[in-house]
């Protein structure tokens, strides 16, 4: 059967039609999506940027942090902590104060750094040191005139068949607390008498220095603040007076 042309042209115009209505749909879609573009870019130029210091991976609370676990992203001011850092530079090498999670932005408020806080008493100690206490008494704790971060020489006097030896065996150690008190802030207002002073020593001179505490007696000497001077140190004994 034959079809006249008046009867195609209805049968395709409706094809016709959804053909035209998918070209001007694909093009107003077009439209809206070059609009966006637009919108973005001139939005991103329009938008301040910082560089902002952020966790490469969970960091667990008192880990020490290196440096393959930060890295520098930069994002929109607004989203940018007021206290974060910038880049590593501070924050390699401290401590995680508590957990800070992938993604987190980084601020000192987090981290401690080993030997420069007294918020705990954990990170009042230098990398590489030890924390030993050793009882003292009024004359040898230097009247009760020491407080947390001061530096200190050790005397340790002992006994050899009935001569007696003095000598100074430790030089220049820093005082970590008295008694229990490890904040020099604090300390100030304290008034009990000290029992035991912490100190901060190396881990090869601590078996000497609580040798001297158990077998002999012991003395602090306070040093002058900024004197790091170590001297010679020779043994004394009675036949020396």
């Amino acid at each position: 059967m034959t079809l006249q042309p008046g009867v195609l042209a209805v049968k395709y115009r409706k094809y016709i039609y959804l053909v035209l209505a998918i070209v001007a749909a694909a093009i107003s879609a077009g439209g809206v999506f070059l609009y966006l573009l637009d919108l973005e870019a001139r939005t991103k130029l329009d938008m301040e940027y910082t560089d902002v210091l952020v966790a490469r991976t969970t960091i667990p609370a008192n880990e020490k942090i290196e440096g393959d676990m930060l890295e520098v992203i930069e994002i929109p001011l607004a989203y940018a902590h007021k206290e974060a850092g910038q880049s590593k530079e501070g924050f390699v090498g401290s401590i995680a104060r508590t957990t800070i999670y992938e993604g987190e932005q980084v601020l000192p408020g987090k981290i401690v750094v080993p030997g420069d806080t007294a918020d705990d008493f954990l990170y009042t100690l230098k990398t590489g040191k030890r924390a030993l206490a050793i009882a003292v008494s009024e004359v040898s704790g230097v009247g009760g005139l020491l407080a947390p971060g001061n530096h200190v020489d050790v005397i340790a006097t002992w006994e050899v068949t009935s001569e007696y030896y003095t000598k100074i065996i430790i030089q220049n150690v820093k005082v970590l607390a008295i008694n229990r008190n490890y904040d020099p802030l604090k300390f100030k207002e304290v008034t009990e008498q000290a029992n035991t002073v912490t100190l901060e020593v190396l881990p090869e001179v601590a078996p000497q220095l609580a040798l001297a505490a158990q077998r002999g007696t012991i003395h602090l000497m306070l040093r002058p603040s900024g004197d790091d001077r170590i001297i010679p140190a020779t043994p004394w004994h009675f036949g020396n007076f």
